[in-house]
C-alpha cells in the first residue's frame, strides 16, 4: 500500500496537517498528511494529490467536526448542534437544541419547544408552550391552570395552598414548614439543609463539601482530577483533548 499512489478530488483551503483515512477493500489505514508543495499532500511514503473535481479518481469526502468522543478531537471543529452527523461549519448556535431545525432562522425559543416559532413569543411565565405567554404575568405557583394575577409568590410551589401565609420554603416541599429551614442546596426535602453546601454534581446522595465543580456532569467520578472535557464524554480523560478543530479526508481506494 505504501508503494501505491492515490489520487483524489479534494476541495479544501487547509494548508497545514490533514488527517487522511484510506478505505481499501474493507481495510482502513490513516496517517497525517502535510502539504509539501502546491496542490499536493505528502503522507509518509504515500502521496495524495489534490485534483479538480472533474477528474475520475477515487471518491473523497471532506468531513468537519462532529462532537463525537469516539473520533479524535484534533480533527473536529465545534459542532453547535451536538449532532455528529451534521457538519459543524455550516451552523450557528441552534437556540432550540434541535439539530433537525435550522438555527439561522430562530431566536431564543422562550418555551423550550422547538416545534413552535420563537419569534412570536415572549417569555412564557408558566412554562407551558400550549398557552399564550403575552396574556400572562409571572405565575407564582407554576400552574398554568390557575390565574397568575391573583397570587403572590407561592413559596412552596403548591397552588392549592395560599401563598400569603407562607415564607420561602427552601426545600420545595409544601408538607414541611418553611420557617425552620435554610436553603437546601441539593433540592432533596428529606435531608437537612443546614449541613450542606452547594452540591456541585446535583446528586443529593453524595456530600457536597468534598466536591468541586464536576466538569463532566458525572457524580460518580471525582471532579478534582478533571478539566473541562471537550467532548462531553465522562469516560474519556479531559486533559488529553483539545477543542475538536481540524478537517480530515476519507479516501475510498479502488
Amino acid at each position: 500500500m505504501h508503494s501505491t499512489r492515490f489520487f483524489a478530488a479534494v476541495t479544501t483551503t487547509e494548508s497545514s496537517a490533514v488527517k487522511v483515512i484510506y478505505r481499501f477493500y474493507g481495510f482502513v489505514a490513516s496517517s497525517y498528511c502535510h502539504e509539501k508543495i502546491e496542490n499536493t499532500f505528502s503522507c509518509g511514503s504515500t502521496r495524495l494529490r489534490k485534483l479538480t473535481s472533474g477528474n475520475r479518481h477515487p471518491s473523497t469526502i471532506l468531513t468537519l467536526g462532529d462532537d463525537d468522543p469516539t473520533i479524535a478531537a484534533t480533527v473536529e471543529t465545534i459542532d453547535s448542534d451536538d449532532d455528529p452527523t451534521i457538519a459543524a461549519t455550516d451552523e450557528t448556535i441552534d437556540s432550540d437544541d434541535d439539530p433537525t431545525t435550522a438555527a439561522t432562522d430562530e431566536t431564543i425559543d422562550s418555551d423550550d419547544d422547538p416545534t413552535t416559532a420563537a419569534t412570536d413569543e415572549t417569555i412564557d411565565s408558566d412554562d407551558d408552550p400550549t398557552t399564550a405567554a403575552t396574556d400572562e404575568t409571572i405565575d407564582s405557583d407554576d400552574d398554568p391552570t390557575t390565574a397568575a394575577t391573583d397570587e403572590t409568590i407561592d413559596s412552596d410551589d403548591d397552588p392549592t395552598i395560599a401563598a400569603t401565609v407562607e415564607t420561602i420554603d427552601s426545600d420545595d416541599d409544601p408538607t414541611i414548614a418553611a420557617t425552620d429551614e435554610t436553603i437546601d442546596s441539593d433540592d432533596d426535602p428529606t435531608t437537612a439543609a443546614t449541613d450542606e453546601t452547594i452540591d456541585s454534581d446535583d446528586d443529593p446522595t453524595t456530600a457536597a463539601t468534598d466536591e468541586t465543580i464536576d466538569s463532566d456532569d458525572d457524580p460518580t467520578t471525582a471532579a478534582t482530577d478533571e478539566t473541562i472535557d471537550s467532548d462531553d464524554d465522562p469516560t474519556t480523560a479531559a486533559t488529553d483533548e483539545t477543542i475538536d478543530s481540524a478537517p480530515y479526508l476519507v479516501v475510498d481506494v479502488r
